[in-house]
Order: C-alpha cells, then sequence, then structure tokens
C-alpha cells in the first residue's frame, strides 16, 4: 500500500502524516491488512479464531509457549512454537484502568474510545512480570464532546 501523500494535521507545525493518495487513511489501511489476513489464511498460514478472546498467556520454563482462549466452543490452550501479543490501545478511562494509572489526568477527558480499550494484551503481559514501557505515551481521541448539560 503506498502512503505517498505527506499532509499536515491538526496540532501539527508541518506535515507529516502519511497518507494514501486515495480513500480514507484508516479505511485503506484496514482493507490492506484484511487482504493479507484472507490470503494467509487461504494458504493455511494460521487460522482465524473469530468471536474468540485471548484471556491468558501460558508460560513454562520462563518461556511463553501458548496462549489461553475462550471462545464460542468455550475455554482452551492453544500451545504455540511462538506467541505474538498484538493488542489494541487502553484509552478507555476510570478507575481501574490502565489510563488511571499510567495518565490520571486524561482518565477524565471526553473521548471516543470505546468500552473495547482497556488494554487487555497489557494486563495478560504484566501479570507476567513484564515490563511494559512507555505506557504514559498515549493519545485519546476526543473527537467527539460530551454537553455535560445534556
Amino acid at each position: 500500500m503506498d502512503l505517498d501523500k505527506v499532509v499536515q494535521m491538526g496540532g501539527h507545525e508541518k506535515p507529516r502524516t502519511y497518507r494514501p493518495t486515495h480513500g480514507m487513511a484508516g479505511a485503506e489501511i484496514t482493507m490492506s491488512i484484511n487482504a493479507m489476513i484472507d490470503k494467509y489464511a487461504k494458504d493455511k498460514s494460521f487460522v482465524i479464531m473469530k468471536k474468540t478472546r485471548a484471556t491468558e498467556l501460558v508460560m513454562k520454563d520462563g518461556q511463553i509457549e501458548g496462549v489461553v482462549v475462550e471462545g464460542k466452543d468455550g475455554k482452551k490452550t492453544i500451545r504455540a512454537r511462538n506467541v505474538v501479543l498484538g493488542t489494541g490501545g487502553y484509552a478507555l478511562g476510570g478507575e481501574g484502568t490502565f489510563l488511571a494509572k499510567y495518565r490520571p489526568d486524561l482518565a477524565a477527558f471526553a473521548t471516543t474510545n470505546g468500552k473495547w480499550c482497556t488494554g487487555d494484551g497489557h494486563r495478560m503481559a504484566e501479570k507476567l512480570d513484564a515490563q511494559l514501557i512507555d505506557m504514559q505515551n498515549i493519545q485519546v481521541h476526543p473527537t467527539g464532546f460530551i454537553d455535560p448539560s445534556h
């Protein structure tokens, strides 16, 4: 995917955001990633498990060797030679959240982040004493504003 257009976004002093020439950046990136996922799934490079949630990393002798998942068929452990922990954000605020822990100044900020932005992958790693770094470097998306009078 070509990200050949450099634009200046809100808050920037100079153009520095790379975008596709045609289409919206998020949609184009998502469609490109989905196309690659479909290709690899057809090649049987991996299995896609929809409506399935990773709940725990499995460690043995100091090495990650799998993941526990919960889905429509219940809970099961998947053993793997390699585990890649790709995790979403944690910008949902509130008591007991990563946002409250690492950036309490932003915890009550109006945001369009949804109830799924809880940092579950970070929590799984933290349970195994993984070092979480740069957790204070977070961007919340105040692209929707709440009028407290309504």
